[in-house]
């Protein structure tokens, strides 16, 4: 009998960099294309897509595939330095649709229990808006979990933080990060000075308080589920309450 916490488990499978980059490799791909098909600029993508490509190419790495190839890269050596099996298949890719599109309708829920109604822009084509959520789902999942929980995790285990206060306050940093991300210009993202702009622009203007609050409690909970439930998971709920939000019900509770 296979153990609950065994490699062939669903549960541990579906967690593993592996599995998560089978699960939304067709996402990345429909989206690279898509932008490329659409001629979306920079002014139409998520910020930290914009900023995680600035950085590249001021790095001097070239080319509008570096930051796909990062997602790859990332993941394939999170993956080999587990020493995890590489299995996936589509049964386990399709729980794990399943499990996003639950936690995706909790969260879309819980928006309407908040009453932060932060209204999709439908003056775009579906197409366009579409896409633009697919990118927004992998690429801030990318910056403010898989890259900066992480690094906020081992510098806070670094000065003696104990291991779950080390948890708790790298998730709470990332999504404070991650909701003020919103306020901020795209290509500027993480400047200091950008940051400090986008927190005074949340504190001065009350209208922004219930929507910087609920993308708070998302960023928590998007990382509550990189923590328990694993990247793939994490970007699968994301981007399916984007595409809810800005494409299927057109402008209702949630995040960008």
């Amino acid at each position: 009998m296979t153990s609950p916490a065994s490699d062939s488990d669903y549960w541990t499978v579906s967690r593993t960099p592996f599995c998560g980059l089978m699960f939304i490799l067709p996402f990345l791909i429909v989206y690279e294309i898509g932008v490329f098909e659409i001629g979306l600029s920079d002014t139409g993508r998520n910020a930290a897509d914009v900023w995680i490509r600035f950085a590249l190419r001021d790095s001097g790495v070239p080319g509008d595939w570096a930051l796909p190839a990062l997602v790859l890269v990332v993941l394939l050596g999170w993956h080999l330095a587990q020493r995890k099996p590489f299995r996936c298949d589509a049964q386990i890719l399709s729980g794990m649709f399943a499990e996003s599109l639950l936690f995706a309708a909790a969260l879309l829920a819980g928006g309407r229990a908040w009453q932060s109604v932060i209204a999709a822009d439908v003056s775009d084509p579906i197409a366009q808006r579409a896409v633009s959520f697919l990118g927004a789902g992998i690429y801030e999942e990318l910056l403010f979990r898989l890259l900066m929980i992480p690094l906020l995790y081992g510098l806070l285990r670094l000065c003696w933080t104990p291991r779950l206060l080390a948890m708790a306050l790298s998730a709470l940093m990332s999504s404070g990060l991650f909701a003020l991300a919103h306020y901020a210009d795209a290509p500027t993202l993480m400047a200091l000075l950008n940051l400090q702009d986008a927190a005074e622009t949340v504190w001065t203007m009350p209208e922004h308080w219930y929507s910087f609050q609920f993308r708070l409690a998302a960023g928590v909970m998007f990382s509550l589920l990189f923590w328990m439930r694993g990247f793939g998971i994490t970007v699968g709920c994301h981007l399916l309450y984007d595409l809810l939000v800005g494409v299927v019900l057109r402008g209702v509770p949630g995040s960008e």
